[in-house]
């Protein structure tokens, strides 16, 4: 019972109540499975990292360093009599420490409240802005004075700071929008004044430079939103549908549209033409907005922190956290690796949050191309891509870092669908095919890892390529397609590209894996909805297993651990395991929601992953058929999966165009409670909450409630 509160508090975006339960959950002898999963889900997910103590009034600004280990809260120190505020406070804090929270450094200057802050795109100095109606440039590392920007008339409500220059390209530039109703903008080297923007009726309440920074964004509490052109200070765009004041603008990343909010509502705007895209209402207005680095969420205060998918229009992920009616978040910003986010809040306090999943290791960079194939090397060193944009990538582990690109050389873009290591890891062979664009085109190549060079194609497919692997010895490669073609099932000598033969098949051949000795070959299947077993040396067919159900599709396959059993993955959002002597289903593996597209068996037989179009990728027992986590981060169809060659890691692509490097390494129960103390905020029941859930044993006679122990 406490698991499914746990998991049902979590669900409503009450993460620290989660977490809390969830502990409880386990705090049992023999817990049952159910128990350590939810706490596993909920420890390792999105949720509060930390939180500290900074401020003795509301947080009015922050922003993370460019490094992130580092963040600046605003605020102020001192009010008076009749709550004005006469001294600032701004607080430089590490975050990056196992224990975040250490006050480094306070910046002493301003003498009212702090209600804008921004970071340097190197991280060495600071810009503020404060309701005494002034900037200040400050010095990080000492936290001294560097240079003060006077000229508005009214108090700083937001600043910015331009994008980066190259050496020699002028000095940077900063934006400042004020109460009264204009913006400047500031030569950052001098603190001069290099013009004045006017226009706005009402307060100035935001400001944000394009990200190539010829233009910038401002937004007042006349409801207006208002592109400017940096180089002439001239009005380029007016956009009136707000009623009132703009609490939060951003650019999209694309530099074509931006999002605002105010009056209850989230607009996405198209800049060229100045109009409105999309639009939802809200219960209340969010109090303000950012996004993402990867430009694919926008993060916004309203009960909470509110991530908002911007391509899919929809809220994704509420943090409520420890944010109440009383107590609401004023500000927050996003780390630039895009994992964190830190916020104020109208108490003072601040949190650092986990955005995404614990498990989820690393985030290539990728160009964001859709992907749609992975394969790990032998040593376990390099990666290879499949994009829809014709080209295989080949990565570093290590690093993260792009090597090489093996691009085909046919008039149309192909997709790169199956791609394969040679077992020294010398070459790559991939497959590709027009899956979108009709073509009909199609290649088949063997690729020199080292130097990039095609060694030899391979002809024959009459239809797109859909599958390829190789032999455990390298010695032979056997390919599938799609189409008319019944007879495209290829097996091939690797060393001369010569066919050895076709297999007789009438299926669309989606996936194919050798066994360990290389004499059996597994293929799934669309056409048939079924799998198949093969004699790789004569090409016989040894038998088929079906038993998926409705859209059953199979769309990949992987032999047993112990090659007595085969897997398959299908369209009606089942995993099947089957003994491979009888043909009979010895276990079903269900918690897709949607179409299951990938799958990999784990190198020590001890796991599965699986992957699908309901963007999850799903841990399960092998010998269970449990299911053991789920990590969250794909925004679309994950198309392909593997396993690392320690089995302590995996990768997985999308059409998102994400590649994701995921912890797998297990905990046992007793290592994930330590994890969950060190890694996450934990609060305590509170006596009402001990009673409502049941938790023993209660709160004692004078309300205190019982100490939880690490």
């Amino acid at each position: 019972m406490l698991a499914a509160n746990a998991q049902q508090a979590q669900d409503t975006g009450e993460v620290d109540l989660a977490l809390a339960l969830a502990l409880e959950a386990v705090n049992v002898d023999q817990p049952p499975p159910e128990a350590k999963r939810t706490l596993s889900a909920i420890a390792l997910g999105p949720g509060t990292r930390a939180v500290f103590k900074g401020h003795d009034n509301a947080v009015r600004g922050v922003a993370f360093s460019p490094n992130g280990k580092t963040a600046l809260s605003a605020s102020c120190g001192k009010l008076d009599s009749d709550g004005a505020c006469v001294q600032s406070e701004l607080i430089l804090w590490d975050v990056s420490a196992a224990e975040p929270g250490t006050e480094l450094r306070r910046f002493e200057g301003h003498t009212g409240w702090v209600n804008s802050v921004a970071f340097s795109p190197g991280g060495k100095t600071i810009l503020s802005g404060s309701g005494d109606g002034t900037l200040i440039l400050w010095d990080v590392d000492t936290g001294s004075v560097i240079r003060r920007f006077e000229g508005h008339a009214g108090g700083v409500n937001s600043v910015a700071l331009g994008p980066d220059t190259p050496e020699g390209a002028g000095d940077q530039t900063a934006l400042s929008g004020s109460d009264d109703g204009t913006l400047i903008l500031w030569n950052v080297s001098t603190g001069k004044q290099i013009r004045r923007f006017e226009g706005h009726t009402g307060r100035v309440t935001r400001v944000a430079f394009s990200p190539d920074g010829q233009t910038a964004l401002s937004g007042s509490d006349d409801g207006a939103l208002i592109l400017w052109s940096v180089a002439t200070g001239e009005e380029i765009r007016h956009f009136e549908a707000h009623t009132n004041e703009i609490t939060g603008i951003v650019f999209n990343l694309d530099g074509r549209t931006m999002l605002s909010i105010g009056d209850h509502t989230l607009r996405l705007w198209d800049l060229e033409t100045g109009e409105e895209i999309r639009q939802q209402h809200f219960g209340g207005t969010p109090e303000w907005l950012t996004i993402s680095p990867d430009g694919r969420t926008a993060l916004f205060g309203l009960g909470g922190l509110r991530l908002w998918d911007i391509e899919r229009w929809r809220e994704y992920q509420w943090l409520l956290g420890g944010y109440t009616a009383e107590v609401w978040s004023t500000s927050a910003a996003i780390s630039s690796d895009g994992l964190l986010a830190f916020s104020g809040s109208s108490d003072g306090n601040l949190r650092l949050w986990n955005l995404e999943g614990q498990a989820k290791f690393r985030h290539f960079e990728t160009d964001g191309t859709p992907l749609s194939a992975v394969a790990v090397s032998p040593d376990g060193s390099r990666l290879l891509t499949g994009n829809v944009a014709d080209e295989a990538v080949l990565w570093d582990v290590e690093s993260g870092k792009a090597i090489r690109r093996f691009q085909g050389d046919v008039a149309v873009d192909i997709n790169p669908n199956s791609v394969a290591f040679s077992p020294d890891g010398r070459y790559a062979l991939v497959g590709s095919g027009d899956a979108f664009g009709g073509s009909n085109a199609k290649s088949l190549i063997l690729w020199d890892v080292e130097t990039g060079e095609q060694v030899r194609r391979f002809e024959g497919h009459r239809s797109i390529l859909r599958s390829v692997a190789l032999s455990p010895d390298g010695h032979k490669a056997l390919s599938g397609s799609q189409g008319e073609y019944g007879d495209d099932l290829i097996l091939w000598d690797v060393e001369t590209g010569e066919q050895i033969r076709r297999f007789d098949t009438d299926e669309d051949t989606t996936s194919i894996v050798f066994s360990a000795d290389g004499h059996l070959a597994l293929t799934g299947s669309v056409f048939g909805s079924n799998l198949t077993l093969w004699d790789a040396a004569t090409g016989r067919e040894i038998r088929r297993f079906e038993g998926h159900t409705g859209s059953g599709y199979v769309f990949d396959v992987a032999f047993g651990p112990d090659e007595q059993t085969v897997l398959s993955a299908s369209g009606d959002g089942s995993l099947i395991l089957w003994d491979i002597e009888t043909g009979d289903i010895i276990r079903r593996y269900l918690g897709h929601d949607d179409m299951v597209w990938s799958l990999d068996v784990s190198p020590d037989g001890r796991y599965i992953l699986s992957g699908g179009k309901d963007q999850t990728v799903i841990l399960w027992d092998f010998e269970t058929g449990e299911e053991l986590r789920r990590f969250n981060g794909h925004t679309e169809l994950v198309l392909g999966l593997v396993f690392s060659p320690d089995g302590q890691t995996a990768f997985s692509v999308s059409l998102d165009g994400a590649l994701i490097e995921w912890q797998i390494a297990a905990l046992s129960l007793g290592e994930l409670i330590e994890w969950t103390h060190a890694n996450r905020y934990v609060r305590d029941l509170t006596c009402d909450e001990r009673v409502q859930y049941r938790v023993e044993p209660p709160c004692d006679a004078d309300g205190v409630v019982p100490t939880t122990v690490p």
